[in-house]
């Protein structure tokens, strides 16, 4: 794993799985390189690209690292290089639009950059209730091909007609496109938890 900040994940007590966590203050991130992963990675793209990323989260504050640059947005897992153009999955948690703040939202591309037509990614299905700090929440996306779907402790928190766009969101999205594959002689992005790794990273801060 990469970790930005140069110092050391800290495994705490108190888990899910186990007696312990790992926690991640800003400027933390691990990282499955993709030529060693590709089953994280290079594996999961193409037309009929699939992929469901679970995780047990509980957001904390107080732990940010003077110096580190933060984003508004806290990446919990996926492939979301932007920074190369090379976005396959993504989910995160505290998006920064007004009342969307707090919430999952879960990516998938099949461009590897931005929608066609807009700054950022919008093929991306949004939660509905808030995820709250200092609890376990079990965070989940999937995508089968036909639609990515977020759920909060094992609910999909139905909104929209499945259409999305820029200020209108669905959860599930209506999705077809399966997922980025890097053309030939493309690096392509790694699996990183707890950052996207890119000029504006979005860190998250908790277990």
């Amino acid at each position: 794993g990469i970790n930005a900040s140069g110092s050391a994940i800290e495994r705490v007590a108190g888990g899910v799985w186990g007696p312990y966590s790992a926690r991640f203050k800003a400027g933390q991130v691990l990282v499955a390189p993709r030529h060693e992963s590709p089953e994280l990675s290079a594996d999961i793209s193409g037309a009929e690209a699939q992929v469901s990323v679970v995780a047990w989260a509980m957001k904390e504050t107080g732990h940010s690292t003077p110096g580190i640059k933060q984003s508004s947005m806290a990446f919990v897992a996926g492939v979301w290089a932007e920074g190369i153009k090379a976005r396959q999955y993504s989910m995160w948690l505290d998006l920064w639009k007004g009342d969307l703040s707090h919430l999952i939202d879960c990516e998938v591309s099949a461009v590897g950059g931005p929608t066609p037509g807009h700054e950022w990614c919008i093929t991306r299905a949004i939660g509905t209730r808030p995820v709250p700090q200092n609890v376990w929440n079990c965070v989940a996306l999937t995508y089968d091909g036909k639609q990515i779907a977020a759920y909060n402790n094992g609910t999909i928190e139905r909104r929209g007609n499945g259409t999305g766009g820029d200020n209108f969101y669905s959860n599930p999205l209506n999705y077809t496109k399966g997922i980025y594959r890097p053309a030939p002689g493309h690096a392509g992005g790694n699996f990183t938890v707890g950052s996207n790794v890119c000029d504006a990273p979005g860190y998250f801060e908790g277990r």
